[in-house]
């Protein structure tokens, strides 16, 4: 357990609050999926996040990044919670905004960046399904090209693929990943899997909102290659197609070759993240190692 002079008091990141962050959080003002309670959970060790709350809000803080999330449940209790931290306001930093919320505290006197790697690609799910005449030719072309090379089959996810799912067959192997696998059922999630001969690819995600449908974790095996990666965006498509109007491909985190393919892919619209800093100070909050104190037992 973690303990401020305040006796405010933050702790890892247990189950119960996902449970409790997935009542609370308003997806019109956290349509972030960076802020939905299956990524803050799955990334919860990468970031080094921590929660405090009670019944009614919750606040989750991150030790790597030395930035608060907007608070989830009772906005104003939140907010009057991270006010009340005997932290120097400058410590009081946020990350993961949406243009809303970096709205409301630029008017409290906060510093507002676009935090360009965390935007969010957002595509019309009819364009990726290739029921639309209206889709990027690149995109088009690839599926086409791997579709003639591979007679693939496709199959969704289930309790006996995941009982069966072996890791060391794929490439990524991603912590994260594993971890949502590890919660398929209890996150809501769903996905396919492509299969030809040997080669392998898998591919799913989760309804953020009722909307957009975000696909967070993909991997495939060696002989597929990254080429497989469009055939399973388009095959998924094909299954959420009059579902969902939107898919969401998240963040390119500010890899160039990344980023070059989802402009490619020519989403309809961007979803904005913003930093806020406290005032106009030059405070660098990765300076600091330490901004909670050490637990007192």
């Amino acid at each position: 357990m973690i303990k401020h002079d305040s006796d405010k008091q933050f702790k890892t990141l247990e189950m119960r609050e996902y449970h409790k962050i997935k009542k609370m959080r308003n997806y019109q003002e956290n349509p972030l999926t960076a802020t939905s309670e299956k990524s803050i959970f799955s990334w919860s060790r990468y970031y080094d996040f921590v929660g405090c709350g009670n019944e009614n809000f919750e606040v989750i803080y991150s030790r790597k990044l030395h930035r608060f999330m907007y608070p989830f449940g009772d906005i104003q209790e939140g907010m009057k919670f991270i006010r009340e931290l005997d932290w120097l306001p400058e410590e009081k930093n946020f990350c993961f905004l949406s243009k809303c919320q970096a709205d409301i505290l630029a008017e409290k006197g906060y510093r507002i960046r676009a935090d360009r790697d965390s935007d969010e690609y957002i595509y019309d799910t009819r364009e990726l399904s290739l029921n639309t005449g209206k889709v990027s030719v690149n995109f088009k072309r690839k599926c086409i090209k791997f579709a003639k090379k591979y007679e693939y089959i496709v199959r969704k996810i289930d309790q006996e693929w995941l009982r069966l799912y072996l890791e060391e067959q794929y490439q990524k192997k991603q912590e994260e990943v594993r971890w949502m696998l590890r919660h398929f059922e209890e996150y809501e999630m769903s996905g396919i899997e492509i299969t030809d001969k040997d080669e392998s690819a898998y591919i799913f995600g989760y309804e953020n909102t009722e909307d957009i449908f975000t696909l967070t974790g993909i991997d495939y095996t060696k002989g597929f290659g990254a080429d497989v990666v469009s055939v399973c965006i388009h095959e998924m498509a094909k299954l959420l197609h009059g579902k969902y109007r939107y898919i969401d491909l998240e963040e390119d985190m500010g890899i160039e070759g990344l980023r070059r393919m989802k402009m490619l892919y020519k989403p309809v619209f961007m979803l904005e993240a913003f930093y806020a800093d406290y005032g106009d100070n030059t405070y660098q909050s990765g300076e600091r190692k330490i901004l909670l104190p050490e637990d007192v037992s």
